[in-house]
């Protein structure tokens, strides 16, 4: 059964059925699983009527380190929500403008996907579904200037840009669009400045430190390894999933399998370890990004997928059980994949963020019935020491 929830402007949430700092080498384990394991201590409400009655449709986290703030992209009242990563409270909601001119026709789910940051200059991008970014200033939370992406709608699967990933080193930004491509940004112009043919675009990635973005295929099984200086792609990481069957079969809905259907990703820039969510399968794989080959699939359920890349864990959302997952960044294993995520309504858990300063997990909670929330989990705070 597919639990694809890929966003598309063709008024619905696509195929959504079945679910309402040292390096460290990988030997280097710590006994004591236990410090990678958090507990919830807080819900941040979002809306108040949930998706289905007129919510907000909490959709993606992303945590700025330097200034503690949580950044909430609300797909369905085309807001960003501002949360104090010290108080976990709601401290603003920043209104986005999608209607651009020249930019995809607006309609159902067309706001704000997710986010991506420039902490050294505290400049939050905002992409929309319907191909737009919004620049806010993130002293004051002000939209500066907002301008259009992409206008490609040639994918059989709806328009759709879902995924965006900053690079620190050369300052361009990376959007997927469904099924098409990869823009390539340049923020200061405000325009695209390449474009990577990419027929299984799916959820982006980035190891900061060799400026290399990754990007899922989610149809195809495997991975797009990018180099961000020259932005061409220098390979392909196999085996990372069961391609869908026939081949292009999403093309004309005629798939007799819809395969594992990767979805988001994080790295451990110091770890060397790329971890990808196969939703499809409900299983997680571990990559080592200096071979560019599969390490181990471990059975945990995974959908989103965020790292601490100071603890070196990587933590996982299922969005059908609604449970967290750990898995240990130095063993590729297991430690918990049953953990309490505070989901306690109707909802779905779309994304997660980590902010690896304080130790906490943050859930966004997509609501249909029921309010839309971020549910924030920390590991103990005996055991930040311990990093």
């Amino acid at each position: 059964m597919s639990h694809n929830r890929r966003v598309t402007n063709n008024g619905m949430l696509a195929l959504l059925t079945g679910c309402i700092v040292t390096a460290l080498a990988p030997s280097s384990a710590v006994a004591d699983d236990s410090r990678l394991v958090p507990k919830v201590i807080a819900t941040v409400q979002i809306a108040t009527g949930g998706f289905g009655n007129g919510g907000s449709g909490t959709f993606w986290p992303t945590v700025n380190t330097k200034t503690n703030r949580v950044y909430v992209a609300n797909l369905a009242n085309s807001t960003v929500s501002v949360i104090d990563g010290w108080t976990d409270k709601l401290i603003d909601t920043i209104a986005i403008n999608h209607n651009l001119p020249g930019s995809f026709p607006a309609g159902f789910l067309s706001g704000p996907v997710q986010v991506a940051i420039d902490e050294d200059t505290n400049t939050i991008y905002v992409l929309t579904n319907n191909g737009t970014i919004s620049v806010v200033d993130g002293r004051t939370d002000k939209v500066k200037s907002s301008f259009v992406v992409d206008t490609n709608t040639t994918s059989p699967e709806g328009f759709s840009t879902g995924s965006i990933v900053f690079s620190k080193r050369t300052g361009k930004l990376y959007v997927s669009n469904s099924d098409i491509q990869i823009d390539v940004i340049d923020p200061k112009k405000q325009k695209v400045i390449t474009r990577i043919a990419d027929d299984s675009a799916y959820a982006l990635a980035i190891d900061q430190s060799t400026n290399t973005i990754y990007n899922v295929q989610h149809w195809d099984g495997s991975v797009f390894v990018i180099n961000g200086y020259t932005d061409q792609v220098t390979d392909t990481i196999t085996g990372v999933g069961r391609p869908s069957v026939p081949n292009d079969c999403y093309k004309t809905a005629t798939c007799t399998d819809e395969g594992s259907q990767p979805d988001w990703a994080g790295v451990d820039e110091s770890l060397h370890r790329l971890y990808v969510g196969l939703d499809g399968d409900q299983t997680t794989v571990t990559i080592d990004t200096r071979s560019n080959t599969v390490l181990k699939t471990n059975p945990i359920g995974s959908y989103s997928v965020a790292v601490d890349p100071i603890n070196h864990a990587a933590y996982t959302i299922n969005a059908i059980s609604a449970v967290l997952g750990v898995i240990n960044g130095f063993t590729d294993t297991i430690v918990a994949n049953n953990i309490p995520a505070g989901i306690q309504y109707q909802t779905i858990p779309e994304g997660i963020a980590v902010n690896p300063v304080t130790g906490k997990i943050y859930v966004a909670d997509f609501g249909f019935t029921a309010p839309d929330q971020v549910i924030v989990l920390k590991i103990p705070d005996d055991k930040l020491s311990e990093r």
